[in-house]
């Protein structure tokens, strides 16, 4: 994955690690006097615990951000900023129907996007060449 941000980035795209996931959060209870409490190894008290979600949706890719284009002269000459997903894998990574759904939606909608298995396919996608 860095080899991929970095090559991304060499080809003029900008894109962040983006992490999808969940966890656990609560209020925060100082202890100013000793006190009794059993746990275990690994364990953690989290007093009025709520789930917390954090990034895009589920199947979102490992890299998100834009890549700059120049359109053409109908188009005013300006530069746009193109919506880029990469989703990362290694040598035998799979790709997951909610990943495939993601980046169809971006490719579909006009945007950049597609799965990377080296650094050299993460630049294929950025610069609008083949993704898988």
């Amino acid at each position: 994955m860095r080899s991929a941000l970095l090559a991304v980035s060499k080809a003029g795209a900008v894109l962040f690690r983006q992490n999808v996931g969940q966890g656990v959060v609560g209020r925060v209870e100082w202890v100013r006097a000793a006190k009794r409490v059993a746990v275990g190894p690994g364990d953690a008290i989290v007093r009025g615990a709520r789930v917390f979600r954090a990034g895009l949706i589920k199947g979102s890719s490992d890299l998100i951000g834009w890549t700059p284009v120049v359109v053409t002269q109908e188009m005013v000459g300006k530069t746009v900023a193109i919506f880029t997903g990469v989703e990362t894998k290694a040598a035998n990574g799979d790709e997951r129907t909610d990943q495939e759904n993601f980046i169809k939606q971006v490719t579909d909608a006009g945007g950049r996007a597609g799965f990377a298995y080296s650094a050299e396919e993460a630049v294929a996608i950025v610069t609008g060449g083949c993704a898988r």
